[in-house]
């Protein structure tokens, strides 16, 4: 990434965190969902509201968990 290489991160390769705060629409209400990332890099830890979803160790395959009663339509989550 051209990007990353101008701050001198190119062949960065260590641990990183995401953080994302989403608050999931009303109209979602009583849906079934899930989360799925396209891809995660040998190993990830995924957290929602401080809760551990689950762990990927395969290198840049999706990864998805199903979410059951963990979000509430209309109100603010936290992904780590």
């Amino acid at each position: 990434n051209e990007q990353l290489a101008e701050r001198g991160y190119r062949d960065f390769a260590g641990p990183v965190w995401l953080c994302r705060r989403f608050t999931v629409p009303a109209h979602f209400a009583g849906r079934r969902l899930s989360l799925r990332f396209g891809s995660a890099d040998l190993r990830a830890s995924f957290w929602l509201d401080g809760t551990h979803l689950g762990d990927h160790v395969l290198s840049f395959l999706p990864a998805a968990f199903a979410l059951g009663d963990r979000l509430v339509a209309g109100e603010e989550a936290v992904l780590v």
